[in-house]
């Protein structure tokens, strides 16, 4: 791995020497699983922006921890913070300007990392094939923001109108079922069929504060018995 993930800036982290910075990048990256609880952390495609803005450096029982921004798949940036520390140099809030190719210096993530605000940002985390689930197609799941959610269906050929009409009538009951049988956990909204790419149609939904993913799930269990022939090969859900 080139632990070229990282951005260093003038501005604010001018004096970091070179060995420091190659060493901050590379350390809390190889520690991204346990310093952040993100799994398949080097799956993913992050990068780190250090000294865009004040680093903010603190000595705290013999560690300086700093704020540098987190920068998640789909561009959204989070401040996060970081510690470091050495046995080997005295005057550790200098530590950052030194070479220190010889000197055993520690990275770590902060204990604060914000996992629940950056993992709706993260796409993709998980895909369960349909031998697992037993549905007619697989299903790829993103991390999402409830309570609106999209599903893409991903078909093997073009859907004429016939069919798309017939998938949203499907939709419409499927609402309308679930609210009757769910006073209290109302889905607020499902669109119609929309073709956004070849052979992948996307619907819309929002599904209600109240409800869960586990709403979704059961409208592909529905799906995936019903719609055999339209020969879905996977839907994503965002």
């Amino acid at each position: 791995m080139a632990y070229d993930w990282t951005m260093f800036f003038d501005e604010f982290a001018g004096d970091l020497h070179p060995t420091f910075q190659k060493e901050l990048s590379r350390q809390l990256f190889d520690k991204g699983v346990t310093g952040t609880g993100i799994k398949q952390f080097d799956k993913y495609n992050f990068q780190l922006i250090v000294g865009m803005t004040d680093l903010d450096k603190k000595l705290i029982d013999n560690k300086v921890f700093a704020k540098i921004d987190f920068i998640t798949p789909t561009s959204f940036s989070f401040p996060v913070g970081i510690c470091w520390y050495s046995d080997d140099f005295t005057n550790l809030l200098d530590l950052h300007k030194q070479d220190i190719t010889n000197l055993n210096v520690v990275f770590n993530w902060a204990d604060n990392f914000p996992l629940q605000q950056i993992l709706p940002h993260i796409r993709p985390y998980r895909v369960d094939k349909k031998a697992k689930t037993n549905l007619n197609f697989d299903v790829e799941y993103f991390y999402y923001l409830l309570p609106d959610i999209s599903l893409e269906f991903h078909f093997s050929k073009s859907l004429d109108k016939d069919e798309i009409k017939s998938l949203d009538t499907f939709l419409s009951a499927f609402n309308s079922g679930w609210n009757e049988k769910n006073k209290g956990k109302e889905i607020q909204f499902i669109s119609n069929t929309t073709e956004i790419g070849n052979n992948v149609y996307q619907v819309v939904t929002d599904i209600g504060l109240t409800n869960s993913i586990k709403t979704i799930t059961d409208l592909l269990k529905l799906y995936s018995d019903n719609f055999i022939h339209l020969q879905t090969t996977k839907i994503s859900i965002r």
